[in-house]
């Protein structure tokens, strides 16, 4: 029971550190780009993750961007309704503070050469609500990469929903919103969102799915009426 307590504890402060942090670093989104770089080692080319994080870094730097986050695999119960990273799979996640960015086919290209990969691709977001600004501050835990179409006419009432809905949300389930973020590619008339949400646990996780807040529980639901059918998978991961 006491190990319980100073669990739910420990949340309750990391959740209020995150919470101040993040509002202490909210900015201007408008010059700010991150890279989405999915990456599957070779066996002959997987390293220990303090190294990998080393090369990423060292290609952060070259291209002229800084390491936001380095997405790690995590265990996934059988059943869980997730994509998950597999063993030598990592989602490198660079941040460009000006327009400024490498294309996607050049930091395929790099991240090839520099971690002689099985297999790279890079998706590039600007952000829509940033949360977490600089590097990732969140801990080790259960994180979900939800991709979410809409049609460019719904993104602004989706966007809003989720922001009223995390105004109640976070606070009540002790979970921390990392940020929601728009590919920008050539698909005129589709917004691609990517929500990424902090969970302590898969099993904190399947908590929320029991929504008891209704408030937002509401808005949610309002947004899923928005989504375009089909979109909505998720990936989940942890962080090095």
């Amino acid at each position: 029971m006491k190990n319980g307590c100073f669990k739910i504890i420990t949340w309750v402060l990391l959740f209020f550190s995150m919470t101040a942090s993040g509002q202490s670093a909210q900015e201007s989104p408008e010059s700010l780009y991150f890279s989405y770089t999915h990456v599957t080692l070779s066996q002959s080319s997987s390293a220990p993750e303090a190294d990998l994080s080393a090369f990423i870094a060292a290609i952060a730097e070259e291209v002229g961007g800084a390491v936001y986050a380095i997405w790690s695999p995590v265990e996934l119960s059988e059943g869980a309704p997730f994509s998950g990273l597999n063993s030598g799979e990592y989602i490198a996640m660079l941040r460009f503070d000006s327009p400024k960015y490498p294309s996607a086919d050049q930091l395929n290209k790099r991240f090839s050469q520099a971690l002689q990969a099985h297999q790279v691709t890079t998706r590039i977001y600007a952000p829509v609500d940033l949360r977490i600004a600089g590097a990732l501050s969140t801990p080790e835990g259960f994180y979900v990469h939800r991709d979410e179409h809409y049609s460019l006419e719904d993104m602004n009432s989706a966007v809003s929903l989720s922001q009223r809905a995390w105004s109640t949300w976070e606070a009540y389930w002790q979970v921390k919103v990392v940020g929601l973020f728009k590919q920008i590619d050539e698909d005129e008339g589709v917004a691609k969102l990517n929500r990424i949400v902090w969970y302590p646990s898969y099993e904190h996780w399947q908590a929320t799915r029991n929504n008891s807040d209704t408030q937002s529980a509401e808005r949610f639901r309002e947004r899923r009426q928005l989504l375009i059918e089909g979109s909505g998978a998720a990936v989940a991961t942890n962080r090095l």
